[in-house]
């Protein structure tokens, strides 16, 4: 009896001290301080479009979430915008960012305090729904990591003829054709879990979609070095209308996992006290 006691103080304490040190599943995360750099989760913003694009009612913009903050470019206001509209529906709760890609780039950047330490680890993820478009497949996507002055640390590239990929291939790239990452591949028209993790100073990342990881992966020819953004944005291929949906990870998983084997040790220690 005194020792089921014991156990239920010890996991009780265990859940507190994680909720209290532990930062919240988010955009970006600095793992080893830790610190929530960048988390936007949408729901926040009011008004929000609520039909389908185009919208011309108004801009719709994010601008800064609980952590981080946004800037953007696009050739008009109603490219990038928060909505509830039901096609295809937000991943988590009812808003999320749609961004359209029309013959232009869509640029995106996520803001946050510039990370310089070398060796401290940086996780980036975000629920990501790659549109397709008739001409060229799914939607050139393009994730970069960049630092104050605009010098990429890493360059995640998907399937365009732009980078020499076909439809579900994923790619780093420097300056020239990209060979895919072997064993990481993403499906279009479908929300997935894109994962990057990067040391700073390094000039390796390792990637997950949708809990497939490929570590280790070399970012070619760019330096290693300081983190202040993250970069996302659409391809340039002429004459493309495709789109791009964004949304936050559903959060807490771990402490959602530690409930439930409270849970389970209340009902073991209430069937040994019967």
């Amino acid at each position: 009896m005194r020792s089921s006691k014991l156990l239920l103080a010890l996991l009780i304490l265990g859940v507190i001290a994680l909720s209290v040190s532990a930062p919240a599943t988010a955009g970006i995360i600095n793992m080893t301080t830790p610190t929530t750099l960048f988390y936007d989760d949408f729901e926040a913003y009011s008004p929000v479009s609520t039909v389908a694009y185009p919208d011309g009612s108004g801009d719709y913009d994010p601008t800064a979430g609980t952590a981080g903050t946004w800037a953007f470019t696009e050739p008009n206001p109603n490219r990038i915008q928060v909505t509830d509209y039901a096609t295809p529906g937000a991943f988590q709760g009812s808003k999320y960012l749609r961004a359209y890609n029309e013959a232009s780039q869509m640029v995106a950047y996520m803001n946050f305090a510039r990370q310089s330490t070398i060796g401290e680890k940086i996780h980036f993820e975000q629920m990501v729904y790659i549109g397709k478009t008739p001409i060229v497949g799914s939607l050139p996507f393009l994730i970069i990591g960049l630092d104050g002055s605009s010098t990429r640390r890493f360059h995640l590239v998907t399937s365009t003829s732009q980078f020499g990929l076909t439809e579900g291939q994923v790619a780093c790239y420097d300056s020239g054709p990209s060979a895919p990452i072997p064993g990481l591949t993403y499906t279009a028209g479908v929300w997935q879990k894109w994962e990057i993790d990067y040391a700073i100073g390094t000039t390796l990342i390792d990637v997950t979609i949708d809990g497939t990881k490929v570590s280790n992966i070399s970012t070619g020819s760019l330096p290693g070095g300081a983190l202040d953004r993250i970069k996302i944005t659409t391809g340039s291929d002429s004459g493309t209308i495709a789109k791009l949906y964004l949304d936050e990870v559903p959060e807490p998983s771990s402490i959602v996992l530690l409930a439930s084997g409270l849970i389970g040790l209340l009902c073991y220690a209430w069937r040994k006290r019967k």
